[in-house]
Parts: structure tokens; sequence; C-alpha cells
């Protein structure tokens, strides 16, 4: 599935993360996800810098990242590579996930204080994305499956 999910504000701040690995992993943003976030940040910043403009996605050996900025907060879904999703399918995904964080953010955040999420809150928004991501996972399970079909006829 997938491995790690994070909202981060403007500063590289993560606001909320999920993450599927279990506690004893030593994944690199599972341990220490405010360097990641801050990373990501930076990585983003330089590009725009640069008037590349923002990475959508990216790789490595061993995950893939799909980011969208938005005007307050930033998505990072990180997942295992060998997962077969639809970059059109996430951006879907991903777009629903930030725009109901925005919203929330917006209605708690106030200046000059700590943004912080009570425990109600973080497993509302706990479910809304596992959610979304298993509804993910599932149409790409089915677009493949279809896929399939079309090319046995």
């Amino acid at each position: 599935m997938f491995s790690a999910f994070f909202v981060v504000d403007g500063a590289g701040v993560p606001i909320f993360q999920l993450m599927d690995h279990p506690p004893e992993s030593r994944v690199e943003f599972v341990e220490n996800p405010h360097l990641f976030t801050g990373l990501m940040t930076a990585i983003l910043s330089f590009l725009e810098d640069l008037d590349h403009g923002s990475p959508n996605e990216f790789e490595t050996d061993r995950y893939s990242f799909f980011v969208l900025k938005g005007q307050l907060l930033t998505a990072v879904l990180v997942l295992e590579h060998s997962e077969r999703v639809d970059g059109k399918n996430i951006k879907n995904i991903l777009e629903k996930i930030l725009s109901e964080f925005t919203l929330f953010y917006m209605t708690k955040f106030e200046p000059g204080k700590f943004f912080s999420m009570t425990k109600p809150e973080q497993e509302y928004f706990e479910t809304r994305v596992r959610t979304w991501l298993r509804e993910l996972f599932e149409f790409s399970e089915l677009e493949e499956v279809r896929k399939l079909r079309e090319s046995l006829w």
C-alpha cells in the first residue's frame, strides 16, 4: 500500500502525517518526519526559484513520491516503488485531501501560534485519508483488470 502521507505547511513543518510502516522499521521519513518534510519543501522552493515549477512526481529506487502544492499547504504521498497507480488518480485524491485540510487549517490557524490538532481531529483525518487511499488502490486494481481483459480480446 502506501508508505507515508504528509500535509506540510509553507515552512516545511508537517501538520499531519500518516505512516504505514511498523514503528520498528528504519525508514528515514518515519524516524525523522521533520527532516524529510523540510527537505521536500527545500526541493520545491529551489525548483520554483529556478522557474522550473513544482515537481508533481519523482522516484527513487525504492519509493515514488507524489506532491501537490497548494497556496498554503503541500501534500506528499510516498508509495513503495512496486505500487501501480495512475498519476492522474493520485492527483485527484491529493486535491480532495488538500482542499479539506486547507479549510480545516484556515479555521484553526492563528498567526504567531503553533498549529496543532486534537486527538479526535487527527483520528478523523487518519480515517479520511485511509479511505481515500483505499479507493485509489481499489480503482487502480479495477483499471488493471479492465486493461488485462481488453488485451485478451
